[in-house]
């Protein structure tokens, strides 16, 4: 969390993340889908909304690659 946003939850970058753990738009369809409710940047700056959301996606990854973390590997190899 410290590395993605300095723990400031109403961060937004210029690559469309949001919040403590930056979540990206490109995910809010799928999040919306599994929450049954149209997802937005503004509230993914919720912490508690945040967390769940980023959640969510590791189970996604983890039950699809069966690594919860393969996102961020492909780019950030001195982390799991």
């Amino acid at each position: 969390m410290f590395r993605e946003s300095r723990c400031t939850p109403n961060i937004r970058s210029t690559t469309s993340d949001t919040g403590l753990l930056q979540i990206n738009d490109i995910n809010h369809t799928y999040l919306g889908d599994q929450w049954g409710t149209h997802v937005s940047w503004g509230m993914l700056t919720n912490p508690t909304l945040n967390v769940l959301a980023a959640a969510q996606l590791f189970d996604y990854w983890h039950n699809a690659t069966g690594n919860g973390y393969q996102p961020w590997k492909l780019t950030d190899r001195t982390n799991p």
